[in-house]
């Protein structure tokens, strides 16, 4: 949960804007409490209210490189405000099991899985839906992907995530069946489709291509 508060006066029941006369920063480690003051641009000696604190929050968090952010402010003077951060754990390098009909380079490139970058869950979880794309592509739609983290066994003090894959059966078309034609004969129409009897589907999990039978 992020919060940002400026406490009022005695008195007032609307935060005041408040000088700034000092600044403490908790819970960094990669990052140095000049550099975090920095990004959230907030200085000593100006004076700051409510939507100044919570832009100041926003910056932090536009970084990618931490997970919560809160700003808390002394209800008196001196006004001391105290900057609370988690960071993202970095993520050393990235792996896949289990994945042996599709290209995991293909995934890392796409949705850019840098290692040594902080953990990005949006990243994780396009790379997750593009893993079940490609398998759908090639016939696996019943693909299951799940991720684990560990620690890095290069012992960098940075995690490994997994992605571990279960391809699942491939997906065959014995037969293909024609009803209702009246214009057209079922070798025709079977020439038209983009599968043949023994083939394989090559659909995406849950799209059905209308256009294309």
């Amino acid at each position: 949960m992020t919060t940002a508060r400026v406490a009022p006066l005695v008195g007032q029941e609307e935060p005041l804007s408040v000088t700034v006369d000092s600044i403490v920063v908790r819970g960094n480690s990669r990052y140095s409490a000049e550099g975090i003051q920095r990004l959230a641009q907030i200085r000593v000696g100006e004076v700051v209210n409510g939507p100044g604190v919570q832009e100041s929050i926003q910056r932090l968090f536009a970084t990618g490189e931490f997970s919560d952010v809160q700003v808390r402010v002394t209800p008196f003077t001196p006004a001391i405000f105290y900057i609370d951060v988690v960071e993202r754990p970095v993520v050393g390098s990235y792996r896949f099991e289990g994945l042996d009909h599709a290209s995991d380079g293909t995934v890392t490139d796409t949705v850019g899985l840098v290692g040594g970058a902080a953990l990005d869950p949006s990243k994780i979880a396009r790379a997750r839906a593009m893993i079940l794309k490609l398998l759908g592509q090639e016939g696996f739609p019943q693909a299951t992907v799940d991720t684990a983290l560990a620690p890095d066994p290069r012992g960098l003090d940075q995690l490994e995530l997994t992605f571990r894959v279960n391809e699942g059966p491939r997906l065959a078309l014995a037969r293909v069946e024609i009803a209702g034609n009246e214009a057209l004969t079922d070798s025709e129409i079977r020439g038209s489709m983009n599968t043949v009897e023994e083939g394989f589907f090559w659909f995406e999990p849950g799209e059905l291509h209308r256009d294309e039978y």
